[in-house]
């Protein structure tokens, strides 16, 4: 028996028990409440059946209903109850040595391994292993022990956050399939809190599909149920799933014998312009005298199909297919997605997006129940499933996973933490799936030796096909930026006096976050060589000729203000210079002249230029001159060479020209030449 989502009408309303009719007083016969609890097993009606199932086992203690009672819990999803049971059956075969029920340590092992106890389910497993003959489930039980050893090697996402939907989707009955589109969730639900009788009229314990809108903040707005023209009255409603448009809603109406799914066809709708979802009708070419349900659009080969589960003849259990779309509600025959896809186990639920097919199995090595699978199409086949992972795996079933391009989407569970409230894991909830985006940054150092530099010129170059791109200029201490992903990059840091360094790294296929740290080692630059030594040459004395009563300036020759002494180096090395002139030429004779500016008193000034020129000739006689030779003569501001003359206002600048000791020759010679004296 494995009722697993055939029963689910029957799992996810209320928390009042079936109801069976009264039956007197033979009811608390052992022998009737047996009778009781098979004839509930042949009608399917799993829940009467365990009930009474347990008043006879409280009444006899009979172990040999354990097994009985342990697959009714398992079928019904209590994997706490079901592991205790299956227990007692295992315990009493070891006891009396009769193995009545091999595919007992089967289940134990499986339900020891969606209760989290691992090391105890591959015991289990391995011994089941060790005994089977069963083909089929030989199979099953190599992968769920591969699948509990997968589990210590499977580490937890970091960027994965998967939570319960609020209070406005989920409830304490089953909630399963959304489908996100525009805005508007979709999903089926059973809304009946009441008592159900199930050959009786009594509540609406139909499913149906539902619509909640996102609000801002990510809440979401209060469920409501579609029209009657997609929720038919008084049929089971679900399995919906809406296209990229928005406008071609997929879903499912199905029929229940008992407990288990009967009959189950697969419909369309097709949204308005007025907004409104239009008749429901049945697909064509998909439904048939067997199980369609799960529909899914997709594209293959070009075109678009839809994928659908099935137990059609040919199937292992249930099956995935796809059928190529002729127009609205006209498919082509199904094909069966075959390997890699579809085992001997249970596969349902596929959800197609970008070349991925998403999908839960049972066949293929898991965590937990039902996990949840991808596989890429190349074009032409299929890739190896690979198992999603914890978080958005669990140790109970985890189906219906959708996501969007950013990672962000959902997954419907029974796992620990729903408002299950027949037991822990009765019942589904939709879970919301949200992936903390990867992003990448730099942070890059320059260092000389092992000291950090400061003021370093960096740039941040994208590289495309090993050519510079997009670049970004700082000057900084530390340098840092955001990074793209799946991008080459090349960071160069410089610095006067150092030679650049460059590393080069990239962001692709990161699988988390990242602050990328570069650290550039610059080294100095060795100190420039001593500049040459150039031996300018002395440049060659200026000599210029003069003749006879022409006058020479003697510069440098300076007085204290109002004093005629001959006190500074500078005029004691121009007269020097005036000397050796004389001692050049022995027979010169000259006229020593002083003058002065405008300023002062005229017979002030004039006695003054006179005591100077009498100064320097004294100076001259000092050295060794003739007195004879030398005539000294004041002439005061009677010789002014520009306009500064009484009553001119001039600068200091100005009235300095006048300001002047020259000489002229007398005697002796009629020209001499004369080396330009350096002026001070």
């Amino acid at each position: 028996m494995n009722a697993k989502y055939l029963i689910i009408a029957v799992v996810a309303v209320g928390a009042s028990r079936l109801v069976a009719q009264p039956l007197g007083a033979n009811a608390s016969k052992p022998e009737t409440m047996l009778k009781v609890a098979e004839a509930k097993i042949a009608e399917k009606d799993y829940y009467n059946a365990l009930d009474w199932y347990e008043k006879y086992y409280d009444k006899t203690k009979d172990k040999g209903m354990a097994f009985n009672i342990g697959e009714l819990h398992y079928s019904l999803r209590d994997y706490v109850k079901a592991e205790l049971w299956f227990q007692r059956a295992i315990d009493r075969e070891k006891k009396t040595k009769k193995v009545e029920h091999p595919e007992a340590l089967f289940y134990y092992g499986r339900v020891l391994k969606m209760n989290e106890k691992y090391e105890d389910a591959m015991a289990a497993l391995e011994d089941y292993i060790a005994m089977s003959t069963d083909t089929v489930k030989l199979a099953l039980a190599k992968n769920e022990l591969l699948g509990a050893k997968m589990t210590y090697a499977m580490k937890e996402n970091a960027r994965l956050t998967v939570a319960p939907l609020g209070g406005k989707i989920n409830t304490t009955n089953a909630e399963y399939s959304p489908s996100y589109s525009n805005g508007t969730l979709y999903f089926a639900a059973y809304r009946n809190t009441g008592p159900i009788v199930l050959n009786g009229k009594e509540g609406d314990y139909h499913s149906k599909v539902y619509q909640s809108k996102k609000l801002e903040g990510g809440a979401w707005s209060d469920a409501k149920a579609l029209s009657d023209v997609v929720n038919r009255p008084g049929i089971d409603q679900g399995n919906v799933s809406v296209n990229a448009k928005g406008d071609v809603m997929y879903f499912t109406r199905t029929a229940l014998s008992g407990n288990v799914l009967n009959e189950s066809k697969i419909f369309y709708s097709i949204k308005g312009g007025d907004g409104e979802w239009g008749a429901a009708n049945e697909v064509k070419g998909v439904n048939g005298e067997f199980l369609a349900k799960q529909p899914c659009v997709g594209e293959l080969f070009g075109k678009d199909v839809l994928f659908f589960v099935s137990n059609m003849p040919g199937s292992n259990g249930f099956d995935i297919y796809y059928a190529t779309r002729i127009d609205n509600g006209n498919f082509e025959l199904p094909v069966n997605l075959g390997t890699p896809i579809n085992t001997v186990g249970e596969e349902e639920t596929p959800y197609y997006r970008d070349g991925k097919l998403y999908f839960s199995s049972t066949g293929h090595p898991g965590i937990g129940g039902f996990d949840v699978f991808v596989s890429s199409w190349n074009g032409s086949a299929w890739s190896a499933p690979k198992n999603m992972g914890k978080g958005i795996n669990s140790p109970a079933d985890d189906e219906y996973f959708t996501v969007d391009s950013e990672g962000n989407g959902f997954v419907v569970s029974n796992r620990v933490g729903t408002k299950s409230l027949k037991s822990k894991t009765c019942c589904d909830d939709i879970f919301g799936v949200n992936m903390e985006p990867i992003k990448a940054d730099l942070s890059a150092l320059a260092l000389e030796g092992t000291k950090p530099l400061k003021g370093v010129d960096f740039q941040l170059i994208e590289m495309t096909g090993g050519k510079p791109g997009n670049t970004d200029k700082q000057t900084v201490d530390t340098y840092t930026s955001d990074l793209g992903l799946n991008k080459s990059y090349m960071v160069i840091a410089n610095k006067k006096g150092f030679y650049a360094d460059t590393v080069s790294f990239n962001t692709v296929n990161l699988a988390q976050s990242v602050t990328i740290e570069k650290k550039l080692h610059l080294k100095p630059l060795p100190p420039p060589p001593p500049p040459p030594v150039v031996v300018v040459p002395k440049p060659k004395p200026k000599i210029r000729t003069v003749t006879r009563n022409e006058k020479i300036k003697i510069d440098n020759i300076y007085y204290a203000y109002n004093d005629h002494r001959i006190i500074y180096d500078e005029a004691k090395k121009a007269l020097d210079y005036l000397y050796d002139i004389m001692a050049k030429y022995p027979d010169m004779v000259i006229e020593l002249g002083s003058h002065t500016d405008s300023r002062g008193n005229d017979d002030y000034n004039m006695k003054l230029s006179q005591k100077r020129a009498e100064s320097a000739r004294q100076y001259l006689l000092d050295k060794g001159i003739a007195a004879a030779r030398i005539k000294a003569q004041g002439y005061g501001e009677s010789q002014i060479i520009n306009q500064c003359k009484n009553g001119v206002k001039c600068t200091d600048e100005e009235h300095q020209q006048n300001r002047r000791t020259e000489f002229k020759i007398l005697s002796g010679p009629t020209e001499i030449q004369i080396t330009e004296q350096e002026k001070g």
